[in-house]
């Protein structure tokens, strides 16, 4: 490591310990990295209790990259225990914001342009600050309102520095690890990947276009529409959305119906995850904007999941099997799903589903605050990780939207019976499903009956000409000469090149074997390395000749 690194190394080190993580310096061998005193403590420190909010609370001290990490795997339970992902979710990503002179350098630097020339005004004052972009609203020369979100000046590097340091880090944790279901190399690679994705604006940009297009035919639903020549990598431009954001829903006027907004934003998120199959997978109220004439707003893409036919059918199936509380067909739906290891025992693991599905209702029975139906989500996947059984991504991003878009909807009316109402769209949803695959069906089905009606006269039709030697096969005459020409050189070749190999290696055997010619080499090995060069010349310039109108047979042989 460089010494820049090294210096980062020890930061974080030092902020782990002094949030009484020193057992866990101690322990993975990261104690060299602590002053001397420190390091003694270290040795002496124990596992502290309440860990993930230990951890937590370093990352938010260590900010940037760190919280972005804690963020993601807030969404990611088949990477870290249920407890952690709960405990990151109260991660927030703010940021000091940083001088519009800095930003305009940003955006003239990428578009090639002066902002004046690009912009009649941008209000200076950000709309929000986190630790990649800032947003500004802004409006275009055309005099169109615009959002503009903008990548904060040395992010990249920044992040880059951060991502080897923590891949320094989970090495170091890896090596010395007893518990081998738990990888935090896979961690950060998987981090690795969002970040890529996160540092290039014109991704989220994709994703923004392709929602707008999906979700043209739901009037109440909008997505802004990206401004694609005045975007760019660290740049993004789309419509400005004037509306009350759901986290501030008590600014929303009496005369809204909680409950049916409510409804309206869960309906919204089991449209995208049960029909159309490309999903916002971070639905939170700052996300979702109430408009004029009761449409929702979507706002920031950085994360998006997406389904094929058959993880959506499974993905249906395992949350009314969840609703219905039937453990056995969500066992059996997990298992369909995910790709168990030859270390799963299939028998327990439909057991340890069935104590979490039985427990975990008879809590929503018992408890005064019962807890989310979709949050018992989360520890099936863990239960998938402690049993070796390997989930899709996107089937993990899916359960992980359900349990954001739930307490969304709790946020704007608490006394939502989300699991009951859910029940019922995606049933819905499965039966309008169902009917689109029949009438597929159909279609096909008429298809092959029209075939299979032919067949017969078809059939005729070739025994006929078969009476008749009426049947002629296409191959013309210059066809079959131009393979054998092709086979017939590149066996030429071939031979060539090995020969041409055979006398470099005897050359080089036969260096001492006879009488020397020149010094270091005999008369054998000479003649050779003499012939090889020789046959060289014409072997490449064959292949040079290759493809060459001037020099290709072919063109003769057509003739």
């Amino acid at each position: 490591m460089v010494s820049a690194d090294l210096r980062r190394a020890s930061r974080v080190v030092r902020v782990l310990a002094r949030h009484g993580l020193g057992f866990v310096v101690h322990k993975f061998g990261l104690r060299w990295h602590l002053p001397f005193i420190d390091r003694l403590f270290a040795a002496r420190a124990r596992l502290p209790d309440s860990l993930p909010v230990r951890i937590r609370l370093a990352m938010e001290e260590l900010g940037g990259a760190y919280v972005k990490l804690g963020q993601v795997l807030s969404l990611r339970p088949d990477l870290v225990p249920v407890e952690y992902c709960e405990e990151f979710r109260k991660l927030l990503d703010d940021a000091p914001s940083v001088s519009f002179s800095e930003v305009k350098k940003v955006i003239e630097s990428d578009l090639h342009r002066s902002v004046s020339s690009v912009f009649k005004e941008v209000d200076r004052r950000p709309l929000g600050s986190a630790s990649v972009a800032q947003v500004y609203r802004a409006v275009l020369v055309s005099g169109k309102e615009v959002a503009v979100k903008v990548m904060r000046p040395g992010v990249e590097d920044q992040f880059r520095a951060d991502i080897d340091i923590m891949y320094y880090i989970a090495r170091k944790i890896q090596d010395r690890l007893e518990n081998n279901t738990f990888s935090p190399v896979l961690i950060v690679e998987e981090f690795e990947k969002y970040t890529r994705k996160e540092l290039d604006f014109l991704v989220e940009a994709r994703q923004l276009e392709r929602f707008h297009s999906l979700f043209a035919k739901y009037p109440k639903v909008v997505v802004p529409r990206v401004h694609w020549r005045e975007s760019s990598r660290r740049v993004l431009v789309m419509d400005f959305l004037d509306g009350v954001k759901l986290s501030d829903v008590h600014l929303l006027p009496a005369t809204v119906d909680r409950g049916a907004l409510a409804r309206q934003v869960l309906d919204v998120c089991l449209a995208q995850l049960f029909e159309v199959g490309v999903f916002h997978g971070d639905l939170h109220p700052a996300n979702i904007l109430v408009l004029p004439r009761g449409r929702l707003g979507l706002l920031d893409f950085g994360i998006v999941g997406e389904l094929d036919d058959r993880v959506r059918e499974l993905g249906r199936q395992l949350f009314v099997a969840l609703v219905s509380r039937d453990a056995r067909q969500v066992a059996r739906v997990l298992l369909q799903t995910g790709v168990p290891s030859v270390d799963t025992n299939v028998e327990e693991f439909q057991n340890e589903i069935e104590r979490i599905v039985t427990e975990w209702h008879v809590r929503v029975r018992q408890e005064s605050s019962p807890p989310r139906t979709t949050q018992m989500m989360q520890h099936l996947f863990s239960a998938c990780v402690r049993h070796r059984i390997k989930m899709p991504a996107d089937l993990v991003l899916l359960g992980k939207a359900l349990v954001t878009a739930e307490g969304t909807v709790l946020h704007v009316d608490p006394r939502l019976d989300v699991a009951e109402y859910a029940k019922g769209r995606v049933l819905l949803i499965g039966r309008r499903s169902l009917r689109k695959s029949a009438e597929r069906a159909l279609v096909k089905g008429r298809e092959f009956t029209q075939a299979v009606w032919e067949l017969p006269k078809q059939t005729i039709t070739l025994m006929e000409h078969l009476s008749r030697d009426t049947i002629r096969v296409g191959i013309a005459d210059s066809d079959v000469k131009h393979l054998g020409f092709d086979i017939s050189l590149s066996s030429n070749r071939i031979s060539l090149s090995l020969l041409i190999s055979s006398l470099v290696v005897a050359g080089a055997l036969m260096v001492d074997v006879g009488p020397k010619v020149l010094p270091g080499y005999s008369f054998v090995s000479v003649a050779s390395f003499l012939t090889a060069g020789l046959l060289v010349v014409p072997f490449l310039t064959s292949v040079w000749r290759e493809g060459r109108t001037k020099y290709d047979r072919h063109v003769e042989m057509a003739k």
